[in-house]
């Protein structure tokens, strides 16, 4: 199966998280329009301001998708995430490929 899900976890500041909002809005307004795959952003329900930003890929091909969007426009919107992460050495990026 070609499907797999690619997710990048976060803690964000608690005092920024308003502002961080608005731009997770503006991302996946972007995200959502310039390609044919699925992007949300989570937040843990037992931790308040752990965030994950999920990719709902179908195939090798989405990944391209989402390289090229991080190169564009959407580009200076992603690289502004630092901003508002606790801790950029406990980000975990994961890929899950689908088995069944």
């Amino acid at each position: 199966m070609d499907k797999f899900i690619f997710s990048v976890s976060y803690e964000i500041i608690p005092e920024k998280r308003t502002e961080y909002l608005q731009l997770m809005q503006q991302i996946k307004q972007r995200m959502n329009e310039a390609a044919d795959f699925e992007y949300t952003v989570y937040e843990d329900a037992l931790r308040p301001n752990a965030m994950t930003e999920v990719y709902f890929l179908k195939s090798e091909k989405d990944m391209e998708k989402v390289r090229q969007l991080q190169a564009s426009k959407t580009d200076v919107l992603i690289n502004r995430i630092d901003e508002f992460v606790l801790n950029l050495d406990q980000v975990a990026i994961r890929r899950y490929n689908a088995v069944v």
